[in-house]
């Protein structure tokens, strides 16, 4: 009898997998395990709403013994859609969790991610590895600036972190983490090595040779403990983002399947073939502004040389009796034909009033066609 309800406990025990490998080209809900405001949205797992202090964490269902090898490979396609109401603002960001936890007890969104909060963060018993992609900017966190990647081990402050980005050759590519761009990333940790490295770019773009972080002498051997569960975590602050994961893959041994994100929509991966396009806008709008600018410079000029006093040598002998052309100009209101007091073959003689005194005066002006009297 004893012998029969022991087979029946362990039947219906939870399994352990031990070298677990799997991938997730999409999500059905199978093999997952959600908690707080996470939930499968057309295929994709949404870990936040548009909703201000909310928090959601999805979880490979079953728990991952991390002590077989230690080390581990992961990449997975994620994207963050700003708010509708005001994209520029942003909260707070997601991370790639391994916990021992499957529910985020006691922990708070905003900053902490749905990982912590005020008196469990910084504590060795969390044994918790997260790799953030954050997109606000904690003080007291000491966060670099409010688009960057970092890895925390049971604690928000990073052990290291950089401005979110990719490496081409010699060349960083800045990256906006929340512009509603797909971003892939590879974790990959080896215990033998003692290294992990954090990689990212645009989905669809070859995997970058150099990663954006790269921890040596890094061992995580007092953060995992035999069995943990793998997966992440999104929260959202007073100002909110939504938080998806679009694909993938995990593996305790070797690295993580590759993703076919062939099937995502195309408005949500870059066409590459479409490239030109950016350019070509580019084009687009530049000539018009440069046409406008140069329309306005040559407005400039001709005021300026409307304006524009042509000393000639007669006039040195009575220098400084001389008054600007621009004051005659205001005197006579333009030289407006109501003005003209007389005219003859090569002149015209238009009433002014001196905007400096008020004084009023005749002003003889000499038509330029003219080929009599003076230049």
């Amino acid at each position: 009898m004893l012998l029969i309800i022991g087979i029946l406990l362990l039947s219906t025990s939870i399994p352990v997998r031990a070298n677990t490998t799997f991938i997730f080209d999409e999500f059905n809900g199978s093999a997952l395990a959600f908690y707080g405001n996470a939930s499968i949205q057309s295929k994709f797992i949404s870990l936040t709403s548009e909703s201000p202090s909310v928090l959601g964490r999805a979880l490979y269902a079953y728990p991952v013994r991390m002590r077989d090898s230690l080390s581990f490979s992961t990449t997975f396609v994620f994207n963050m859609v700003p708010s509708a109401s005001n994209p520029s603002l942003s909260g707070h960001g997601l991370a790639f969790i391994i916990t021992p936890h499957k529910s985020p007890v006691g922990a708070l969104a905003g900053q902490y991610l749905g990982l912590f909060n005020i008196s469990t963060i910084g504590k060795a018993y969390n044994h918790l590895f997260a790799a953030e992609f954050d997109t606000g900017k904690s003080e007291e966190f000491q966060d670099i600036n409010n688009n960057h990647v970092g890895v925390d081990l049971n604690d928000l402050t990073s052990v290291d972190s950089k401005a979110a980005g990719y490496w081409t050759g010699d060349q960083f590519e800045q990256l906006t983490l929340k512009n509603g761009q797909s971003i892939q990333a590879w974790i990959d940790y080896s215990h033998p090595r003692k290294q992990l490295n954090v990689t990212i770019t645009q989905a669809g773009s070859l995997r970058p040779q150099k990663p954006l972080l790269s921890l040596k002498n890094t061992s995580l051997w007092d953060i995992l403990e035999e069995e943990m569960y793998v997966g992440f975590s999104g929260a959202t602050g007073t100002m909110f983002e939504t938080h998806y994961i679009l694909a993938w893959s995990f593996s305790t041994v070797g690295a993580a399947p590759v993703l076919n994100i062939s099937n995502f929509p195309s408005s949500l991966i870059p066409n590459k073939s479409k490239s030109w396009l950016r350019p070509a806008i580019l084009v687009v709008l530049v000539v018009p502004v440069f046409f406008c600018v140069a329309a306005v410079v040559i407005c400039i000029r001709l005021k300026r040389n409307m304006y524009k006093d042509d000393i000639e040598e007669w006039e040195t002998e009575y220098w400084p009796h001389r008054f600007s052309y621009k004051d005659l100009y205001i005197a006579t209101k333009g030289f407006q034909d109501d003005q003209i007091l007389g005219s003859g073959g090569f002149s015209r003689v238009y009433k002014g009033v001196l905007p400096s005194n008020g004084l009023e005066v005749a002003i003889k002006f000499i038509l330029r066609h003219s080929t009599e009297g003076m230049k």
